[in-house]
């Protein structure tokens, strides 16, 4: 167990476990609590495997697990509570007040998520790419077999934010159970924020999502919406397919039946 100690023993802002630019790492067996904000950060990693991992976070930045500038990477078993981004993908070089500098600016890809249950609070989103995407490929993630417990803030259970130059393609969340969701179901954007650096915008290419299973409760009709938009004509998201998402019992096969609003998008498909 690693106990960050937060609301209780004084001590300097740090992510609570960095793993460098390593190969062949296993993360197995761990439970993190009380972090000050990111609990397990897996950097700049090849071949690497994060299993059975259970985390309870409570802090306004406290991703349960970020990937980031990585290929090759397994999460799989599970249950992250966090009070942001439950998994998020990204990619950056940055330099933190006691950590020192990291440079995961490489491409991202082969990134698997599997087996988990995950519980998003009032920060972030469920599961993440983005939104700092410092690099110009991040392909080949696949989200499969997950329940989502709830997202209970402004965030979604499906996010993809691409604030940086990255073209972001080949993603598929397969095998997915939504309990609970509040101001979002999806969003899928070419965007810029205060995260971000690159003057250049990037693309998302090729999402699809399979076999998704949403629940609806009374509060989500008129609230939820879903955003699907790229940042011009030359930055845009193409290729979505949505392939047996059924949402409180029905299954989708418009983007009316979403709630979504779109611009600059190309080729939404639904069967």
């Amino acid at each position: 167990m690693l106990d960050g100690g937060w609301g209780e023993i004084e001590a300097d802002w740090g992510r609570m476990a960095i793993f460098d630019r390593c190969t062949h790492a296993t993360i197995s067996d761990l439970t993190v609590v009380r972090p000050r904000t990111w609990m397990v950060t897996v950097g700049g990693c090849e071949d690497a495997e994060v299993r059975n991992l259970h985390e309870i976070g409570a802090c306004v930045g406290s991703d349960g697990v970020d990937i980031v500038g990585c290929r090759r990477v397994r999460v799989r078993g599970g249950l992250l509570r966090n009070n942001d981004d439950c998994v998020a993908i990204k990619a950056f070089h940055t330099q933190m007040a006691g950590e020192g500098w990291f440079d995961w600016s490489q491409d991202v890809r082969d990134v698997v998520v599997e087996d988990l249950a995950v519980a998003n609070d009032s920060a972030g989103n469920a599961l993440e790419i983005g939104h700092e995407l410092r690099t110009d490929s991040v392909s080949d993630v696949v989200f499969r077999n997950l329940d989502i417990l709830h997202v209970h803030g402004h965030g979604a259970p499906f996010s993809i934010n691409c604030g940086d130059r990255a073209t972001v393609r080949d993603v598929l969340f397969e095998d997915i159970r939504v309990e609970h969701h509040y101001d979002k179901l999806l969003n899928l954007r070419v965007m810029r924020s205060r995260f971000n650096q690159d003057e250049e915008r990037g693309c998302i290419r090729g999402v699809t999502f399979r076999n998704v299973r949403v629940q609806q409760e009374a509060y989500n009709p008129g609230y939820t919406v879903s955003l699907i938009g790229g940042w011009d004509e030359r930055h845009r998201v193409e290729d979505v397919l949505f392939e047996d998402f059924l949402l409180g019992g029905r299954k989708a096969t418009s983007l009316q039946d979403l709630e979504a609003y779109t611009r600059h998008v190309g080729s939404i498909r639904f069967r």
